[in-house]
This record gives C-alpha cells, structure tokens and sequence, in this order.
C-alpha cells in the first residue's frame, strides 16, 4: 500500500458522512510527499497511545428498521400531521425527548449518541451508504467504497489473526447482505461470512434461499475441526493447495488469487484454533 492509499483510506474511515476537507486533501499530500508508510503512521499512533481504547465494535443494522418518529424523534411540539403517533417522555439528558416506548433507553441516554439528521443518498433506504458512509455510485469505476469493516479489517487486521478482524453476520435479503463489501480495498478485505440461517425462526426470503441454495447442500461454516482430520492431515493438505496455488497465481491478474491465499490461511487458522468458535458460541 503507498502512502497516499493509506491516507486516503484513512479519510474513507473518518470522514463517513461528510465530505472530504481540504485539509485532508492536503495532508494527503503531505504524508505522500514525506515517504511516510503505513507501518510508520500505524506506529507513530501506537507511541501517541491511540490505540490504547480500541474495543471490538458490534454493529447492529436494522435493515429497514423502525422509523424516527417512532423511536428517537418523536416531535412532540410539531403539528399533530407531522409528530408520531405515540407520547414522549423525557430522558437523562435534558431537553431530549424520546418515544414513550423506549423507558429503559430514556433511562441510559447518557450513554448513547442520538444522530437525527441522517439522510440517504439516494432517496431510499440506502444499506450501502450505511456501511460506507457514501453513495453506492462513489468511486465505482475504481470498485467503489469499501464498507467500515473491511478498511478496519486492512488497516487493523494482521496475517497472524486467528479471527478475522471483520465478520458479517447479516442474512436476509441479498442485496443487504452484499452492502458490506470490500470495494476498492480488493478482495482479500471481504468479511467472514458464516451461515446462519439455522438461527432464524422465520422463513428465509426467496432471495436469500436461491443465494444458499447455490452454495450446495452443505453450505454451512464449521469453526471446528473435524476429528477424522488430524492437524497434520490438514497441514499436508495446505502445503499441497500452496504448491497447486502458486501455479495458478502467475496467470492472474484479478488478485483473487492473493484474497484465496489469505482467506485459506485465515480458515487454517480457525480451525486449528478454536478461538473464534469459542468467540461465537452463545450458548
């Protein structure tokens, strides 16, 4: 990655929502200008201590979710043709009102960031800006923005993670679960995706099941290892699938050659670790 690309990523992570600055632009430049790498920056904010408050992030997407009105804007004092049709109460915060049904978040508001003045692109309810902060047709002719997760997935993530740093459970509609996408960033950024469907108790859009249904019988993920298959079995197979690899990658040009090698060292990693299944289990 050159310096530029790096900054220019970083941009695509702050700025979500809001236009670029010239002040960005500039430093852009600058950074470009100065030879500085993305190891450099990365360490020059290890010493300043920036990463010392980073967490794992849960992000809930309620695809096409409860409206405002309902929620966390009800405009009590708007006219009776534009408020909601519930009462508000008041929260921790003063001044901020929210619906009558939301007593227990009334009650932590303190806590939270209440963004109102979200709007969409594109005149719909647009599940790709909210994974990228962009419109869908932003730099689409270099692959388009990529969602949060896959930037903090390059810039954060390592080759020796046993978990991927970006794993996306959304199902559903397609086009929902392909909103967060790598776009420019390539590939190899995709998020892990396990199926889930098990997991749901109401049926699964048409949509959805053909997209399923073209990944075989057996399309779930197994997070464990296998007991028939000994780790050394599986560290042959690797070395095997590297050696037929290889041969392949010299006649491609896509990169997807790369992204399979680091997505099959990632699946190595899982399996032999257990890590992300202990991760995930709910139970």
């Amino acid at each position: 990655m050159t310096n530029v690309e790096a900054q220019m990523l970083r941009l695509n992570l702050n700025a979500v929502g809001q236009r670029i600055t010239r002040r960005g632009m500039i430093e852009v430049g600058t950074w470009g200008a100065s030879g500085v790498s993305l190891p450099q920056l990365l360490q020059a904010e290890s010493i300043a201590g920036q990463n010392a408050t980073r967490r794992s992030i849960i992000n809930i997407h309620l695809d096409g979710g409860p409206p405002h009105l309902d929620t966390i804007d009800p405009k009590p004092d708007a006219p009776v043709e534009i408020r909601g049709e519930f009462d508000s109460i008041a929260t921790k915060i003063p001044e901020l009102r929210i619906s009558e049904l939301m007593p227990r978040l009334a009650a932590m508001a303190d806590r939270f960031a209440f963004i109102r003045s979200l709007t969409g692109s594109a005149g719909a309810h647009d599940a790709f800006q909210c994974q990228s902060g962009y419109a869908e047709s932003d730099l689409k002719s270099l692959g388009g923005r990529p969602a949060v997760g896959c930037v903090i997935s390059k810039l954060l993530s390592s080759s020796v993670d046993t978990a991927p740093a970006f794993i996306d459970l959304m199902q559903g509609r397609p086009l929902v679960r392909k909103s967060a996408r790598p776009g420019f960033l390539g590939p190899a950024m995709q998020p892990f995706r396990p199926d889930i469907s098990q997991m749901f108790h109401r049926e699964l859009e048409a949509g959805m099941k053909g997209e399923l249904s073209r990944l075989g019988k057996d399309h779930t993920v197994s997070l464990t290892l296998n007991p028939a298959l000994t780790e050394q079995r599986l560290g042959q197979r690797q070395q095997l699938l590297g050696s037929l690899d290889r041969l392949r990658r010299t006649a491609d040009n896509s990169g997807m050659m790369e992204a399979m090698d680091q997505f099959g060292r990632q699946a190595a990693g899982i399996l032999l670790s257990g890590r992300l299944a202990d991760a995930l289990d709910l139970e």
